[in-house]
């Protein structure tokens, strides 16, 4: 009963701690299955909102070019209206004018004694004079009536062209308000989702950096071929060191920082797979690797020559702080 008695505790202790472990590898393994499922969130929500950008892009393209149109039509209006303005002024001066001269001529037939039809009958020398003279008198009285009567039509004429003008110029001015809040509101909003869409690229980038940290590690015979390089200060002579210094001198760049750089990566391990599936020495993405600037695409992804070959070109493309923006400055800075 002692011994059995004495057992009980040590199990509960060896369950207690069975559970602890096993509630932290689970742990473990949801944080970066959690962040690969935000990462993914985030750049759907990054594509519909580049979407969004570009349909605003093109609205505002279009309001900008109906500004143009309202603008302009305004300012044909206003042209219209300066030639309406002297062509009244004319109108006015021309029946002055007239009225003046048919003024005149009234004055004149007061002071001098009216012609009548019996001093045109009495001073012509035959009926055909008489006709003649009566003819001209009522064609003299008809044209000044005419006259008077078209210089009026004109001025009526001119001044309501005036009014549909200035409708015309008020209805332009409108239209030229109105597209210019609606282009300050589609502003904005470009605006907007232009800095909501950089806060998104930030975090997609840190996610992408946190997900690029090796979690898994294949068959030993991967760990084989690294071989027991040592620091490249030391000059090692084994592994991918003769490899990474024969590409890196090729494209001109530091083989000691490549080398910890793939040593940060990797450890030097062609089969590790990241959270993100990140795979191989340098840890690529297969979008990535499968790009055109990669001469070695066709070769596994997870060969390792041919990755240390694709990335001393992409260090020379000068990809190196973007592709591996945690690890690329200690590695070649030495730190």
């Amino acid at each position: 009963m002692t011994r059995r008695g004495s057992l009980a505790p040590h199990r509960s202790t060896v369950i207690a701690l069975a559970v602890c472990l096993t509630a932290v590898v689970f742990l473990t393994l949801a944080a970066p299955s959690a962040q690969a499922s935000k990462l993914s969130r985030d750049k759907a929500r990054a594509k519909a909102i580049t979407q969004e950008i570009a349909a605003l892009d093109q609205r505002l393209a279009g309001l900008v070019s109906s500004y143009a149109a309202a603008s302009a039509e305004l300012e044909a209006v206003n042209e219209q209206i300066d030639r309406n303005r002297k062509l009244v002024a004319e109108a006015e001066a021309e029946l002055e004018e007239a009225r003046a001269l048919v003024g005149e001529r009234a004055v004149a037939l007061y002071k001098e004694r009216p012609v009548t039809l019996i001093d045109v009958i009495a001073g012509s020398s035959s009926f055909s004079e008489m006709l003649t003279q009566l003819q001209f008198m009522v064609k003299v009285s008809q044209h000044d009536e005419q006259m008077l009567a078209d210089l009026e039509q004109m001025q009526r004429e001119v001044a309501q062209r005036r009014q549909r003008l200035l409708a015309d110029r008020e209805a332009a001015r409108t239209a030229m308000q109105r597209k210019q809040d609606e282009q300050a509101r589609v502003e904005a909003a470009l605006a907007e989702r232009k800095s909501t869409l950089s806060g998104l690229r930030s975090e997609i980038r840190r996610l992408e950096a946190s997900l690029r940290r090796p979690v898994v590690t294949s068959s030993p015979s991967a760990a084989g071929a690294s071989g027991d390089a040592s620091p490249p200060a030391d000059a090692p002579s084994g592994g991918w060191w003769p490899l990474i210094q024969q590409a890196a001198t090729a494209n001109g760049i530091d083989p000691n920082g490549m080398y910890r750089l793939m040593m940060s990566e990797s450890g030097g391990q062609p089969g590790v797979v990241g959270a993100g599936l990140y795979y191989g020495l340098f840890q690529y993405c297969h979008s990535t690797w499968n790009a055109s600037w990669n001469p070695y695409r066709a070769t596994d992804i997870r060969d390792g020559a041919a990755q240390i070959k694709a990335t001393a070109l992409a260090l020379k493309m000068g990809k190196g702080p973007y592709w591996w923006p945690n690890t690329y400055g200690p590695a070649f800075s030495g730190t």
